[in-house]
C-alpha cells in the first residue's frame, strides 16, 4: 500500500467523508460543521491525476442550507433521497441528497442521548451513550425504537457485510472494541452475537464496510493505523483483523473516517490535516 495523495491540507480540514467521489457524490464536513456536496466524478472514475481531480471536485462544491454543530456520521436512507447527519449527543438532521437543502431536524425520544446513526434496509440504527445501547427504529418513525441491543460502553459506528447478514458494531472503551452479530431481517429483526474483538486501544472510533467480506476500523489515536477486519470469503464466518501500517499517523494528528472507493483506494480523514488517499 502506498500513499497516493495528500489533500485538503489546512487548519479547516475535513472531519467526515461519505461515498468517495468516484462514481457517486461525495459529502465532506469542514471544521466549521458545513456540508459540501462535491462533484459526482463519473467521466474518469479511476483517474490517477489527483491534483486535477480534487481541484475539480472542490471548485464544484455546493454548500448545504444548514450547519450541523458537532457532526458525527453521515448516512443515506433506503430510498436514496435523503442524507442524514447526527449532531453529537443531540438532534438528527436530514437533507435532500441532490442539493443539500434541509428537509428537517428531528429530536430523539426523551431519555436517548446518541452519537451516531446509520440507515439500512428501511431501518435506522442509533449508537447511544444513554442508554449505552444500539437502538433500532423504522427510518420513517423515530417516536419509539423497535429493538434495543444493550452495550457496556458507547457505540461509535455500525456497518454490515455478508449480504447484510453480519452486523459490525464499534464500541468506544470497554472489554471489546468490535462486536459482530448475525442479523436476520424478516419477518422481524433478530440478532445474535457471533464474535468479538478486543480493542487495540480504548478509543475505538469508526467502522465502515469495504465490500461484502471486509470492513475498516479506526481509533482515536495518533499511534495506530487503520485496521481491516475480513473473512476469507463472503460466506465464511471466520473473521480476522490485520493492520494497514502505511496509514499510521504521527505527531498530533489522529485518524477519523476510513472508506474505500470503487477503484480500491482508501480515503482516510486525518484530524488536524485533511484527507490522505492510499492505493491497495
Amino acid at each position: 500500500m502506498t500513499l497516493q495523495s495528500d489533500d485538503f491540507s489546512s487548519n479547516a480540514s475535513c472531519q467526515l467523508i461519505l461515498a468517495p467521489p468516484i462514481l457517486s457524490p461525495s459529502i465532506i464536513y469542514d471544521i466549521k460543521s458545513n456540508l459540501s456536496l462535491l462533484h459526482p466524478f463519473i467521466d474518469a472514475p479511476c483517474c490517477s491525476d489527483f491534483s486535477w481531480m480534487l481541484d475539480r471536485m472542490k471548485r464544484s462544491g455546493r454548500p448545504s442550507s444548514a450547519t450541523v454543530p458537532k457532526p458525527t456520521l453521515l448516512s443515506i436512507d433506503s430510498t436514496g433521497r435523503f442524507l442524514s447527519a447526527m449532531q453529537y449527543k443531540s438532534k438528527f438532521y436530514r437533507f435532500h441528497r441532490t442539493n443539500l437543502s434541509l428537509e428537517g431536524i428531528y429530536s430523539l425520544p426523551t431519555g436517548y442521548v446518541c452519537a451516531s446513526s446509520i440507515y439500512k434496509r428501511g431501518y435506522i440504527f442509533f449508537g447511544c451513550d444513554t442508554p449505552p445501547a444500539l437502538m433500532i427504529f423504522k427510518e420513517t418513525n423515530l417516536t419509539s425504537p423497535l429493538m434495543r441491543i444493550n452495550m457496556t460502553q458507547w457505540i461509535r459506528g455500525v456497518s454490515f457485510a455478508h449480504n447484510d447478514t453480519l452486523m459490525f458494531v464499534a464500541v468506544q472503551e470497554g472489554d471489546y472494541g468490535v462486536y459482530i452479530y448475525n442479523i436476520i431481517w424478516t419477518p422481524k429483526i433478530f440478532v445474535s452475537l457471533a464474535k468479538t474483538f478486543a480493542p487495540i486501544v480504548d478509543q475505538m472510533w469508526t467502522i465502515h464496510t469495504v465490500n461484502d467480506s471486509c470492513v475498516l476500523t479506526t481509533f482515536w489515536s495518533n499511534n495506530e493505523p487503520v485496521y481491516k477486519i475480513q473473512s476469507p470469503t463472503t460466506t465464511s464466518m471466520s473473521c480476522f483483523r490485520n493492520s494497514l501500517p502505511t496509514t499510521k499517523v504521527t505527531g498530533s494528528n489522529s485518524l477519523g473516517e476510513a472508506v474505500t472507493d470503487p477503484c480500491g483506494r482508501i480515503w482516510v480523514v486525518v484530524y488536524g490535516f485533511g484527507i490522505r488517499i492510499y492505493d491497495q
